[in-house]
């Protein structure tokens, strides 16, 4: 049910899905396969082919999941393999993404015989090639089986955003690395070509990885090392091999050393391109190197991958464009499972993909069906090809959605209104979408239940000292609420919270060795004791928390941080849940007769008014009964919109369907 909803909503909802639903988009599929071993797994695909159409974008989505190994088999579907996503074209191969298999245990909370994990990428740029018949391949390097494939593509029709004049594969070396019999760098011959005419820009794109793990540093997996890029034998950049937010995996929990960080990598998350911009003209002539750093290794060496592919492009198509990229939060994209649900501060994606620079963008912004929508100005300074990360302005129907305990899939929507102050250049990439589920309403005051374990600080076993772990709540602003931050090893905590207004608070647990509550490693360590985390009401009940069962242990195990957004309305604590107000209208739709009741604590007079789309009240009526008819025989066919506001003014709004 909903507080404050107005029809202007509706109307929003309606103009946004409309326009989105005008994009053109062909889907390309490749056959769902059994990833049983390693090697290649060939589909042959046909492309979009038609010289008049163009594509703004194209969106390539692997979708990983799981199949029941025959008895007998280890590390079914639980083991972090690399898997690349190839292109056959003219006898070159052009990796097109990469990403390593998740340790996916089965019947933990994110693995039920279900799981589904997408893994996008942008290939837009590759479009000269995505065209007519073409292989494509998944490379699995995987020693046991358990996952099942299959990809996506989605060709979204309109004007790309720069012109793509050339694509060179530059590098692809897979080779061990710390051999100084057998150098890495001797396999990274120089790279030289001409840019085709009318280059104005240039970029190498790059996907790298390490792996094994040496007896000197456990290289490559597990050790950080570094190359270097040299522009006609200028260096341009150095990069370092290293990925340092595993433990923050979106995710989790998984089994096998997922928290630990790695080459460039971690499991179960895409292996994210580098890239390097070439300060190159048009038909220039050019030398490109790659150098990695000297390394002496030990034992049973490691190697790294690394593939790069040179893009040359044309003239940017549009001069000022923004384009949302990606809704952050609210949103159920397990990409962002840890920043959701969210409270009632929206977060975008945004691209300048035209070729000025962005200083301003207006946004509009609401639920479908709840509110009116709302705006958001920002300014800055966003150049071409950069994206950016907006906090829109607070979405109060976020706030009384949650408070009202709606219940489903709700549909957030964001569109761009101008940029620089002007309509914006191409509409068909200002809007997005996302599904998302509400954040829950929990008590004013709760108990939270800590047990430490035996890991202090610095990540040793000890018997006193301060514990790796602390908790907070703040406000969505991180005002800090409560905490508790001077927790010692093998206690335990029962703290009583009452929190101070109504709105959202964020709970957030962490552990400074990112060990979580729980790290199977160490269970059988003399001296290892494992630690809880318990939120209930007063009376003891148990509050259910986000991906957290309160049952085994693999719930403990979050790696770095555990967040937890909910809301508390300080008005409504006395109120049981049951005598909350509920306004039920059928049959939906109606054909002659509408009956509408009026369930809990309503208060009476009330005024009923029916009104259609365009906004014209067609009906009204104040009566005193909680059971009223009425009769709609007379009413065109379509939506309307039911408005019932009782004696406290407060205001009950329902969508109502006429039909025949």
């Amino acid at each position: 049910m909903k507080r404050i909803t107005l029809l202007v909503a509706l109307l929003f909802g309606l103009m946004l899905s409309a326009q989105n639903n005008t994009i053109d988009t062909t889907f390309i599929n490749t056959p769902q396969v059994e990833l049983d071993y390693y090697g290649n797994f060939d589909s042959t695909v046909e492309f979009p082919d038609d010289d008049q159409k163009t594509y703004r974008q194209i969106i390539m989505t692997l979708k990983l999941g799981q199949y029941d190994c025959p008895p007998g088999e280890q590390y079914c579907h639980q083991w972090d393999y690399t898997t690349g996503i190839e292109l056959n074209h003219n006898d070159e191969v052009y990796e097109l993404g990469r990403f390593m298999t998740p340790f996916a245990t089965a019947g933990w909370s994110r693995f039920g015989s279900d799981w589904q994990q997408p893994y996008i990428f942008d290939v837009t740029d590759y479009y000269p090639l995505l065209k007519g018949e073409k292989e494509i391949s998944i490379r699995y390097e995987g020693y046991s089986g358990g996952f099942t494939a299959e990809i996506e593509f989605a060709f979204i029709e309109g004007t790309p955003e720069r012109e793509v004049l050339g694509i060179r594969p530059a590098f692809q070396v897979v080779q061990t690395y710390g051999d100084p019999n057998d150098p890495f760098n001797d396999y990274l011959t120089t790279f030289s070509d001409t840019t085709p005419e009318g280059t104005q820009d240039a970029l190498m794109k790059v996907n790298v990885s390490g792996h094994g793990s040496d007896a000197t540093e456990q290289c490559c997996e597990f050790s950080s090392h570094y190359y270097d890029v040299m522009l006609n034998d200028e260096q341009i950049a150095r990069e370092d091999i290293w990925r340092d937010d595993c433990g923050e995996n979106d995710l989790y929990p998984q089994g096998g050393t997922w928290i630990y960080d790695r080459s460039n990598w971690c499991p179960g998350a895409k292996v994210e391109p580098i890239h390097h911009y070439l300060d190159l003209g048009s038909e220039a002539q050019f030398d490109l190197d790659v150098e990695f750093e000297d390394y002496t290794g030990s034992g049973d060496l490691g190697n790294y991958n690394y593939q790069a592919t040179v893009f040359y492009y044309g003239e940017t198509y549009k001069e000022t464009d923004a384009a949302i990229i990606d809704i952050v939060a609210p949103t159920n994209h397990p990409d962002h499972f840890r920043a959701n649900p969210t409270g009632n501060i929206p977060v975008i994606k945004v691209r300048n993909t035209g070729g000025s620079t962005i200083t301003s963008i207006d946004f509009e912004y609401g639920v479908e069906g709840f509110g009116a929508p709302a705006n958001h100005s920002w300014s800055g300074n966003l150049v071409p090809q950069q994206e950016t990360e907006i906090s829109l302005t607070t979405l109060e129907a976020l706030t009384d959605i949650s408070l009202d305990e709606e219940e489903g899939n709700l549909k957030f929507e964001v569109e761009i209104i101008n940029v620089n102050g002007e309509e914006d250049e191409d509409l068909t990439n200002n809007y997005l979408s996302s599904t998302f589920t509400t954040a829950p309403l929990w008590p004013q005051e709760i108990v939270l239940k800590l047990k430490t374990g035996s890991k202090v600080e610095g990540g040793y076993l000890y018997n006193g000292g301060p514990s790796d772990i602390s908790w907070k709540i703040t406000d969505m602003e991180e005002n800090v609420i409560e905490s508790r931050t001077n927790a010692q090893v093998n206690s335990e905590y029962n703290d009583t919270i009452q929190l101070p207004e109504t709105g959202f608070y964020k709970l957030k647990i962490e552990n400074y060795n990112c060990f979580g509550m729980h790290w199977w490693p160490f269970d059988g360590q003399p001296g290892y004791n494992a630690g809880y985390f318990r939120v209930t009401q007063l009376n003891g009940t148990a509050i259910p928390m986000k991906n957290y069962s309160y049952s085994g242990t693999d719930h403990d195990d979050w790696g770095c941080f555990y967040t937890q957004v909910f809301s508390t309305d300080v008005d409504i604590q006395s109120v049981d849940k049951q005598e909350k107000p509920e306004l039920v209208i059928y049959p939906n739709p109606a054909k002659d007769m509408v009956n509408i009741n009026l369930k809990g604590n309503f208060v009476a007079p009330y005024q009923i008014s029916l009104v259609d789309i365009q906004g014209r009240t067609v009906y009204q009526n104040q009566v005193q009964n909680d059971e009223v008819q009425i009769s709609v025989n007379q009413l065109n066919r379509g939506l309307y919109i039911l408005i019932l506001k009782d004696g406290n003014n407060t205001r009950y709004i329902e969508k109502l369907i006429i039909g025949e």
